[in-house]
């Protein structure tokens, strides 16, 4: 199913009779295309004395080119669930920052991406910044893919 995505001109308003488009996007997908299978891992667990920087590492390879995807970062709960991301990367976007879970981690002012855009940083790390990871990678175009992960146990180690 083609999806178009159309922007007017500013102080038009669209009618029967007339429409002043500034561009259209369109957005069809290719018969026969492949759904990208998505391939998500890290380096390992990592283990950090307290105050050190813990870099958790994540990268991914895909079954075709992604042109739009997103990579959200999460930490798991005890039990193993997963709730809101705190970190976010949509492709040519700016990162979204999740303040409220952020803060409920402890992480605010302390987390970030790495160039790569898939891994990140933390800094001043606390005993309570131990426990899993998880690294999430969704294709967004062309659809059809599922989204994979790869999870991470941080240590911290008070000395």
């Amino acid at each position: 199913m083609p999806f178009t995505l159309c922007m007017m001109a500013p102080g038009f308003h669209s009618s029967a009779s007339f429409l002043v488009l500034l561009g259209c996007l369109f957005i069809v997908p290719e018969s026969g295309a492949q759904r990208p299978v998505v391939t998500v891992t890290n380096s390992g667990n990592v283990q950090v004395f307290r105050t050190d920087t813990a870099n958790l590492s994540c990268s991914f390879v895909s079954s075709v080119p992604l042109p739009v995807y997103t990579v959200s970062w999460y930490k798991l709960n005890n039990d193993g669930s997963q709730e809101a991301p705190f970190l976010v990367y949509v492709t040519n976007s700016p990162v979204q920052e999740d303040a409220n879970r952020l803060a409920e981690l402890g992480l605010t002012g302390r987390v970030s991406f790495l160039p790569d855009l898939t891994s990140i940083t933390i800094q001043e790390t606390a005993q309570p910044d131990t426990g899993t990871f998880r690294c999430e990678v969704d294709p967004i175009f062309p659809g059809g893919g599922v989204a994979a992960s790869v999870d991470t146990n941080l240590t911290v180690v008070c000395p």
